[in-house]
């Protein structure tokens, strides 16, 4: 980590004390919040990402990485800059049962808590128009309703 790039760091609530802890111990992470969503309609990624880097740069919370190996007290670390990519996958064949399979397969992969923004975006390509899309990030950081939010101003930000 390097001490220019850090635009804040702040000691962990109680709440999110009790997710880290559990993110450590647990066999399987509680805290993993997926919202998934179908777009329709061709998709620009290159104008995605853009998007998504400006949204990255108004909300503290996605430039945001987790410490607590080698110091007294767990900290949040605010990142002044961080640029990320949305994983795109393309998929033959139809969406049977296919939501399923994709959240298992990313709650599979976890957040690290080391990796700024402690979210991914995953775009799997159905057909030329068509999309599902899943947002994984952790209750550490973002309720629901907070990711929802982010989710809609990353597609106005797309759509202007």
């Amino acid at each position: 980590m390097q001490k220019e790039n850090i635009q804040a760091i702040y000691p962990l609530s109680q709440n999110q004390l009790s997710f880290l802890i559990h993110h450590i111990t647990a066999v399987e992470d509680q805290g993993l919040l997926q919202l998934s969503f179908d777009v329709e309609g061709r998709l620009d990624l290159e104008q995605l990402n853009l998007a998504l880097n400006q949204t990255i740069m108004r909300h503290e919370a996605l430039r945001a990485t987790v410490h607590w190996e080698k110091i007294k007290k767990p900290v949040i670390v605010i990142h002044k800059e961080h640029e990320q990519s949305i994983e795109f996958i393309q998929i033959d064949g139809g969406k049977a049962d296919l939501l399923e399979e994709i959240k298992q397969e990313q709650k599979q992969k976890g957040i690290d808590f080391k990796e700024k923004g402690l979210s991914r975006i995953v775009i799997y390509q159905l057909s030329p128009t068509e999309y599902t899309c899943v947002w994984i990030c952790h209750h550490i950081l973002l309720d629901g309703w907070s990711a929802v939010n982010l989710i809609n101003e990353l597609f106005e930000r797309y759509e202007n």
